[in-house]
């Protein structure tokens, strides 16, 4: 891939873009299965703010920087498995064991 930086006269500065990992070929999920994946994922960030938020904090008042802190960090945990779980779940995998998917698609 070629990204164009600028323009000067009539000269192009090109910079290639290097990846280390492939980029995802989504897999095609009916709306029901994506749904429930944005439920799951909705209540597992809703159950995380309690199970994972110690009581001693939770009996703080919600604007208390103790109990932001916490809650910032679990939204920020959560997020974070959200991310790293979506090729998993959208993406399809290397069947031909070469690591090389980009070329493909």
């Amino acid at each position: 891939r070629q990204l164009a930086l600028m323009q000067h006269h009539d000269q192009t500065m090109t910079m290639t873009a290097m990846t280390t990992t492939p980029l995802c070929k989504h897999r095609s999920f009916s709306i029901p299965q994506t749904i429930l994946y944005c439920l799951t994922l909705a209540l597992v960030f809703v159950i995380s703010l309690y199970a994972f938020v110690p009581s001693s904090v939770r009996q703080l008042r919600r604007d208390h920087v103790t109990h932001m802190k916490w809650r910032s960090g679990v939204v920020v945990a959560v997020a974070s498995v959200g991310i790293a779980i979506y090729p998993w779940l959208f993406c399809e995998h290397d069947v031909h064991g070469d690591r090389n998917e980009w070329y493909r698609y």
